[in-house]
């Protein structure tokens, strides 16, 4: 991959950015899909120059985990960070990283998510080494009214697809799209909020 931009200014310098990036998915012994990327840019910006590589190796991991380790280069610094990304269950996924930024600082950041029944949560941490750090969470669902019933769920995107469905009373039955699954309210509706656009769907 192969990219070149040029902005123009009328009150300051012209900006160009060069960038070239390969990447490569091979097998290491008993290591399969492993992934290499390596990445080189050049910025000119106000008749200042900054280069810089990147480069990243993705290992699978255990039963579905992902290892990655990522070192970058460049005129502003060097750094280094090891991460790992895995599911504890379907609804349930977490990251962390650590390691040095381009600074020579200490560096680490955590992200978890869990898509429940009603709504979904992410929770995240990012800190570095005599900068900053700092703490966030989200909570994002959403409510689907019908002639038939409503239902509290989760969203995949604002104003997509969903589909709601009614287990004949029985509440608590599990239904699922493409992601991760829900069940059935206490008056048997459950909306699934990840199915395709424009399709016929139906559940058994």
């Amino acid at each position: 991959y192969v990219n070149y931009s040029h902005q123009t200014y009328w009150d300051r310098p012209d900006n160009d950015t060069y960038n070239l990036s390969l990447s490569r998915f091979f097998d290491a012994g008993q290591l399969k899909n492993l992934g290499l990327t390596l990445s080189a840019y050049r910025s000119l910006f106000n008749h200042t120059r900054d280069d810089g590589a990147y480069l990243s190796l993705s290992v699978p991991w255990g039963n579905g985990g992902t290892l990655n380790v990522d070192g970058q280069a460049g005129s502003s610094g060097n750094g280094a960070m090891i991460g790992y990304f895995d599911s504890i269950d379907a609804n349930n996924t977490y990251r962390i990283k650590a390691g040095v930024a381009r600074q020579g600082r200490a560096a680490s950041s955590g992200y978890f998510t869990h898509k429940g029944d009603v709504a979904e949560l992410t929770a995240n941490t990012t800190y570095e080494e005599g900068r900053y750090r700092s703490w966030g969470g989200a909570i994002q669902g959403g409510l689907t009214a019908t002639p038939e019933g409503v239902a509290m769920h989760r969203v995949s995107s604002m104003g997509g697809t969903r589909m709601m469905v009614d287990t004949a009373g029985i509440a608590g039955i599990p239904v699922r799209g493409y992601g991760a699954g829900t069940q059935t309210n206490r008056f048997a509706k459950g909306v699934m909020a990840d199915i395709s656009n424009g399709y016929r769907s139906g559940v058994i």
